[in-house]
């Protein structure tokens, strides 16, 4: 019931009364249909992005934000561990 409150827009007691004194086919019944009109604009959506450009642009701007945070972690890391110094002593700069 908590699941098609929060897809329905409705609070909890309001699908509580809705549901009061019905079976439980009915409540599986309109919980599928809620479902579908919560799901399809995703999966509407997700098709749209696969193999899109734009999925591809937004990938490869993440990529690089990752790879720039890990480089200056992997290095910190590397420092602390005092394997900069085993390495290339001059690299020691954090």
């Amino acid at each position: 019931m908590t699941i098609y409150a929060h897809s329905a827009n409705k609070s909890l007691p309001q699908v509580q009364e809705m549901y009061e004194g019905k079976g439980y086919a009915d409540f599986k019944r309109d919980l599928a249909e809620v479902m579908v009109e919560t799901l399809t604009p995703i999966q509407r959506r997700h098709k749209e992005l696969v193999g899109s450009q734009e999925l591809k642009e937004i990938l490869v701007v993440g990529a690089r934000k990752a790879s720039q945070v890990a480089t200056v972690t992997l290095k910190r890391a590397k420092d602390r561990l005092g394997l900069l110094n085993l390495i290339d002593p001059t690299m020691r700069t954090i």
